[in-house]
């Protein structure tokens, strides 16, 4: 569990939300730079990759998600 085995009390918000107040295109790009170095394990994951490219953040993808559950 991240949110209290790794430094990420709930009321932080979690992994999700460091990502987002660093920047998810650093994160992706530190995390391809692990990838070339250490191997398939350090794949980034396609939606970090597609949030990371669009400029977009977790935050925003979960507010979209909740936008689009109210209207149905």
């Amino acid at each position: 569990m991240y949110l209290a085995g790794y430094g990420f009390p709930a009321y932080r918000g979690g992994p999700m939300w460091f990502a987002d107040t660093v920047g998810l295109g650093k994160v992706y790009h530190r995390i391809e730079e692990f990838h070339r170095e250490h191997g398939e394990q350090w794949k980034p994951a396609p939606l970090l990759r597609k949030l990371a490219e669009a400029g977009e953040t977790f935050a925003g993808l979960d507010e979209s998600r909740r936008e689009s559950v109210a209207v149905h």
